[in-house]
């Protein structure tokens, strides 16, 4: 009779033990990029209120310094109003993703990787920057229109216009959603064969 000899599992530990290293080390970098992140988060609101708050209500000169603006165009409050709701689209959706980032890094910052919130936080990023993308050309397409609305001549027809900006924020937008299928992707397997291991 053949008996059967029960090993320990030292692969599973070793394995273990990469994982908590690995987890570590991301650990560390999150926490040394927190302080520029914060920075740059608490800078953005900051920049964006400083040019569009004078534009739309603070200054007049501002408004009519523009090749679109006929210079003795008189400006309804309604339409400053209507300007800066509409820029404050592409705002709202980079605070979203701004927010969404930090919540990321915070995960990271304590050793947690490959787990469902991280998957969920890496979406919710690669879609706030998605929709920055689509509400920064939005606002621009509908502010000439919208600053020209007293012209003499009558307001002028959408312009949409692309930047590298723009288009180095969308690929960013869309990686992060392709990293989340990845990661959900490779969870789903780990529990499937967690057993097996």
């Amino acid at each position: 009779m053949t008996g059967m000899m029960i090993h320990p599992p030292q692969q599973k530990i070793n394995l273990n033990m990469n994982s908590s290293t690995q987890n570590k080390n991301i650990s560390r970098w999150a926490s040394w990029l927190m302080l520029p992140y914060l920075a740059v988060a608490i800078s953005f609101p900051y920049l964006s209120l400083e040019w569009l708050l004078p534009v739309s209500f603070l200054d007049r000169a501002l408004w009519l310094d523009d090749i679109w603006v006929h210079p003795q165009a008189v400006i309804a409050f309604e339409t400053r109003l209507v300007f800066f709701l509409v820029w404050c689209l592409p705002l709202a959706t980079g605070l979203y993703a701004f927010w969404a980032g930090g919540a990321l890094l915070l995960l990271l910052r304590r050793g947690i990787v490959f787990d469902p919130r991280v998957a969920r936080k890496l979406w919710q990023l690669g879609m706030g920057l998605v929709l920055n993308v689509g509400a920064t050309m939005v606002a621009g397409a509908v502010s000439p229109m919208i600053r020209a609305w007293h012209d003499p001549e009558g307001p002028l027809a959408l312009r949409f216009w692309y930047t590298t900006e723009l288009g180095g924020l969308l690929i960013c937008g869309l990686a992060f959603l392709m990293i989340t299928a990845i990661q959900r992707a490779s969870n789903q397997i780990a529990k499937e064969t967690e057993g097996f291991i």
